[in-house]
């Protein structure tokens, strides 16, 4: 019989200091040969590196957007009130089409945004391969890009979709929709 209580929260290694290990094969499709605390799984990239890389990368694209939506007129129209569902579908269109202009390389050749190349880690599967481009662009950006445009649902969807990463596997809402999780590696 387990001394232990049925109803207790699970527990998190929040501190990652049990995950470094390296692999011995260094070709696993892992990136650089780091695994995980059972030499088979890939060692998950730490939560404030993750956020860290969200900034980064949202900074990078506001360069383009903001004078995108200056020239285009949106900010004229939201001083004036006559910002409908559809202009802001079309202004969340546009700055996914920014988006893959700006990250379309580096996601399509190495699974990493610019941020995250900078920061060393970067998406894969659940099997530690690249994850295909579409899956990347569609399921992991535009769907969730698409409910965070939603008014009252798309806070709602941000907020839950960022806490998500707190949970034992480290991965965000949109994560899960795209079968990903973010790992660390180390440049060769």
């Amino acid at each position: 019989m387990s001394d232990e209580n049925p109803f207790s929260p699970p527990k998190t290694d929040l501190s990652g200091e049990s995950a470094k290990h390296a692999s011995p094969n260094p070709s696993d499709g892992l990136g650089a040969g780091q695994t995980g605390p059972n030499n088979d799984e890939p060692e998950l990239a730490e939560i404030i590196i993750r956020f860290l890389g969200f900034v980064i990368d949202n900074i990078l694209l506001l360069i383009f957007v903001i004078p995108a939506m200056w020239f285009g007129g949106y900010f004229k129209a939201a001083m004036t009130g006559n910002v409908g569902i559809g202009e802001v579908l079309l202004w969340t269109a546009i700055s996914f089409g920014l988006m893959v202009l700006l990250q379309g390389y580096p996601l399509y050749a190495r699974g990493q945004t610019w941020a995250k190349w900078l920061l060393d880690i970067r998406i894969v599967d659940l099997q530690g391969k690249q994850p295909e481009f579409w899956r990347l662009l569609v399921m992991r950006y535009l769907a969730p890009g698409v409910l965070q445009a939603i008014p009252l649902l798309g806070p709602a969807f941000s907020l839950a979709d960022a806490l998500y990463i707190f949970g034992a596997q480290r991965r965000c809402l949109h994560d899960y929709f795209a079968g990903t999780r973010v790992i660390n590696v180390q440049r060769r």
